[in-house]
């Protein structure tokens, strides 16, 4: 079972925050749930997959582009990792001087680090060229990765097109016993979605009561247990409708759901249209 991982970074010598570049995310490793304190911008590139984020969920398709706050968890399921690559940036306030961006001049960025607290999606043509800067960050020198950083941020805090990564009501900063308790959930769920859940089951794997386990899942994700799961298998059923040929009644049975008409319901209730029109629709 896989456990959430505290990480912490070095900067590498000459510049005052950590940029990693992964030129195949198959070294990255199996997905686990990650929390740190610094915040995180992280640009994908030739990837698809399945990006988690606090208390959402969401598929994304060949580039992403997302920032993250302080002690937000976090995973990717990458469906390429062999030829996915990505660059991941992480920076502190304080990573470019003490109170930095508090000053008159950074006041856009300030505003940008308050508003990521839950995490931030970007998409649009205004992003394109960002993603491109970013690419190429690590190849210059100290100095003008400093520049080309705070230039990135600056552009970010001025792009419209953004989506919240969690609901308002998700509390990044859990207490450690149940964050492991709730990391320790996220994981099962994720490992066993197309399985039949229960209440039971997930109570005991974490040896709480049922109605123990419904309160700290509703305080963990601002949602209750039974949304989550069928968010999760309609995200996954979303993907096979696109990338396979596989019938919707295959599609069903592979998301976790045993009746085509419920399943057809609560596809329809997520997506605002039927399983049939959602392909038609990438077609």
């Amino acid at each position: 079972m896989r456990s959430i991982q505290v990480e912490q970074f070095n900067p590498s010598q000459g510049i005052s925050f950590d940029i990693s570049v992964y030129k195949s995310l198959q070294s990255v490793g199996p997905p686990v749930f990650k929390v740190h304190e610094e915040y995180e911008l992280t640009v994908l590139y030739n990837c698809s997959g399945k990006r988690i984020v606090g208390n959402s969920i969401h598929n994304f398709y060949e580039e992403d582009m997302f920032l993250l706050g302080p002690n937000l968890p976090h995973t990717l399921i990458v469906d390429n990792p062999e030829k996915s690559h990505a660059v991941c940036i992480h920076f502190t306030k304080d990573s470019f001087g003490h109170n930095f961006f508090d000053t008159p001049q950074n006041a856009s960025i300030a505003k940008l680090l308050s508003t990521v607290s839950l995490g931030c999606h970007f998409y649009g043509p205004e992003v394109e060229d960002l993603k491109e800067k970013i690419r190429l960050i690590n190849d210059l020198e100290p100095f003008h990765k400093m520049m080309c950083f705070l230039d990135v941020l600056n552009d970010l805090s001025k792009v419209k097109s953004y989506t919240l990564l969690s609901s308002p009501g998700y509390q990044p900063v859990a207490k450690k016993k149940e964050e492991k308790r709730m990391t320790l959930v996220y994981n099962y769920i994720m490992e066993n979605f197309d399985k039949k859940l229960s209440l039971e089951e997930l109570s005991d794997l974490i040896s709480v009561s049922p109605a123990t386990f419904c309160r700290l899942f509703k305080k963990s994700m601002n949602k209750n247990f039974t949304d989550f799961v069928a968010e999760v298998r309609i995200g996954h059923s979303c993907k096979l409708l696109m990338d396979t040929d596989l019938s919707i009644a295959e599609v069903c049975f592979l998301s976790g759901y045993n009746h085509m008409t419920h399943f057809n319901q609560k596809f329809k209730q997520l997506m605002g249209k039927t399983p049939k029109q959602y392909r038609i629709s990438f077609q």
